[in-house]
Parts: structure tokens; C-alpha cells; sequence
């Protein structure tokens, strides 16, 4: 699946930021609790794609839709 600008640009922000401050960023998003907790365990508990399937009971390939979605949503948060 290729990669947005959206997508990029969000893991980007995880990656060179710290902690504390994306921890700020989704807490005052316009995320729901589940998208928080899904870009917290990936981005700041620093789960692999395969603890993070476990950890939702989910197929890898929804889990990758719905962090694609989630991160495009957190970008327009951002953007806006």
C-alpha cells in the first residue's frame, strides 16, 4: 500500500518529536479514545505491527487501513 503525504508527514512528527509532545497532540486532538490509544501503543509504546494486531484482535490488513485512516484524520487535525 503506498503512502500518503498525509501519512509521511504524521510519522514524521512521531519520529522527531518527543514524547511529551505528541502524548499534548493527541490528547487535544479531534481523535476518539480508540484512535488515541492506537497511535500511543504504535508511536510512543513503540509496538510492532504484529503486537498491535494482537493487542486489537484484529487482521493485519485492517489494522493498516485503520492506522492509514487515523493518521490522515490526525494530519487535518494538525493542518487545520
Amino acid at each position: 500500500m503506498k503512502t500518503s503525504k498525509e501519512v509521511d508527514f504524521c510519522k514524521k512528527l512521531f519520529y522527531t518529536n518527543g514524547r511529551n509532545k505528541i502524548i499534548e497532540l493527541l490528547d487535544n486532538s479531534n481523535l476518539t479514545e480508540k484512535e488515541k490509544l492506537l497511535l500511543h501503543s504504535r508511536y510512543i509504546e513503540g509496538l510492532k505491527i504484529k503486537e498491535m494486531c494482537e493487542k486489537f484482535h484484529i487482521e493485519e490488513e485492517a489494522y493498516k487501513k485503520s492506522q492509514r485512516r487515523t493518521l490522515i484524520k490526525f494530519y487535518n487535525f494538525i493542518q487545520a
